[in-house]
């Protein structure tokens, strides 16, 4: 991963007490998904999820979909264009928004805000 991959994230409180679980818990590397004291690859961390979700009985979805409906979501969510760039690593909101964001709201929502801009 270049330099731009390290980056601090902002998360919710919920977030940070669950990385301080994990981390209690896991060796010390200081990685949150890490083995025999290295983080883990992309390929080893999408094979475990696989099996995790397996276990839960909920759909598999990999983890770049993940990254891309957390900025979509962020987005949707009228979060500060500066501040969804540096949670996603961008240096500017445009590559978010080129390959990155999908809408995640919903056709009511839609036809709402459309109606909203036309007057009718």
């Amino acid at each position: 991963k270049t330099d731009s991959g390290y980056r601090d994230i902002i998360l919710s409180d919920d977030g940070e007490v669950n990385i301080e679980r994990i981390l209690s818990i896991s060796d010390d590397s200081g990685y949150v998904f890490s083995e025999n004291g290295k983080r883990i690859r992309s390929n080893c961390f999408r094979r475990k999820l696989m099996v995790v979700c397996k276990q839960l009985n909920i759909k598999y979805r990999p983890n770049h979909k993940m990254r891309k409906t957390y900025g979509s979501i962020l987005i949707d969510n009228n979060v500060d264009d500066a501040i969804v760039a540096r949670q996603m690593g961008h240096k500017n909101i445009e590559t978010t928004r080129k390959f990155y964001y999908y809408s995640t709201r919903g056709k009511e929502k839609a036809k709402a805000q459309i109606k909203a801009a036309i007057g009718f």
